[in-house]
């Protein structure tokens, strides 16, 4: 769900520079246009992982640079105290953590935004209630505005494209926010909390019952309460793989994954001056392909080549051409000898049955689909 998420609007990023580049025309406002897109994209990562891992807190945006790619963030926050985590783990029977735990590990591992966050931004940002919603429709208004001004110039057909790769991550990312908004019910788990506190007091209970040894039974005791609440905890891990640390998904690091893509996207991809294919050599590719797909070779090349080799045979019996003004010279067909006449004319003849033998025996050669003709 995440994968899909940040592999779509990556692609979305990837499309909308490639074909804001690729204008038939250069529009104004170009590099502007990209930087403000790739930063509104970055900022809507930023808050989609937010939501999921339940921070609310638009100051644990940090700021983020166009040109450079930040050092991998750690996976876990270094900086929370051990107390603030074993005090974390204190509410294991109410399956939450503490609150001002979670906040102070959020703070230690920010998101970066790419170009910041301004103040306009955060307060039109604060009051909403689905900000990843809100900075969508920043997006579609600014594609739509770009491409009234002559902007993202291909076919309609093409840029839809962009708003469809912009659904699927959206898709992905309502599919990731259900397993945050649908959790485990409340009265189940509470009767899972409320088994196993029952049944830490009866087994030890049992086990004296059933076991001369102390120290068997103390070992048993262990294992059977400790197997349960173990079981427990696993549980609560795989019930909200976002929000808790540190074995669940890293999101700060998915989502500096995320950047780094824009980042290259961005100024990092652009071709060379002198391209990037000019070790190939054309001539050569051209016979490669000859020599191994003939088949590849179409029907109008075909028929171009059929009437090139018919044009050049007849250039031979064209009014003016060799053959008649040679009978001309000797007094053409009126003037001259009858018998000379007739020699031209057989002549060429089969100068001209010569040639369209010669030209179709080599179109059969270079095209198979003709050889049965």
């Amino acid at each position: 769900m995440l994968a899909q998420m940040s592999s779509k609007w990556g692609d979305a990023a990837i499309q909308v520079i490639s074909f804001d580049e690729g204008a038939k025309e250069p529009v104004p406002g170009g590099i502007r246009f990209r930087s403000e897109f790739v930063h509104t994209m970055s900022l809507m990562h930023a808050l989609a992982l937010q939501r999921l891992r339940g921070d609310s807190h638009l100051t644990n945006l940090t700021y983020g640079r166009f040109m450079d790619i930040p050092p991998e963030p750690p996976v876990d926050a270094d900086l929370v105290d051990e107390w603030t985590r074993v005090r974390g783990n204190k509410s294991l029977v109410f399956l939450r953590a503490h609150r001002p735990h979670l906040e102070k590990y959020w703070r230690a591992l920010p998101l970066a935004v790419l170009g910041g966050i301004n103040l306009t931004e955060c307060s039109i940002l604060e009051p909403s209630r689905d900000r990843v919603y809100l900075v969508m429709c920043w997006l579609h208004r600014a594609l739509v505005a770009r491409r009234m001004a002559g902007g993202i110039s291909q076919d309609a057909p093409i840029v839809s494209r962009i708003y469809q790769v912009l659904s699927d991550g959206m898709l992905g990312y309502e599919n990731a926010l259900k397993i945050v908004n649908t959790p485990f019910p409340f009265p189940f788990a509470q009767c899972v909390a409320l088994l196993l506190h029952i049944n830490a007091l009866i087994i030890p209970l049992l086990m004296a019952d059933w076991l001369a040894d102390p120290y068997l039974a103390s070992a048993i005791t262990f294992l059977s309460v400790f197997s349960f609440y173990l079981l427990n905890e696993v549980a609560r891990e795989i019930e909200e793989p976002f929000r808790f640390d540190p074995n669940d998904l890293p999101v700060v690091y998915l989502h500096h994954k995320f950047n780094e893509r824009l980042v290259t996207a961005f100024s990092r991809s652009l071709f060379p001056a002198d391209g990037l294919f000019t070790h190939i050599d054309e001539k050569e590719m051209e016979w490669l392909l000859a020599k191994h797909r003939p088949l590849t070779v179409t029907k109008q090349q075909e028929e171009k080549t059929i009437k090139d080799c018919v044009i050049d045979v007849m250039g031979a019996a064209e009014p003016g051409g060799k053959v008649e003004d040679e009978a001309d010279s000797e007094g053409g067909c009126c003037g001259g000898a009858p018998a000379a006449a007739t020699a031209a004319a057989t002549a060429a003849a089969q100068q001209f049955l010569a040639a369209a033998s010669s030209c179709v025996s080599s179109a059969r050669d270079s095209f198979p689909r003709l050889r049965s003709c």
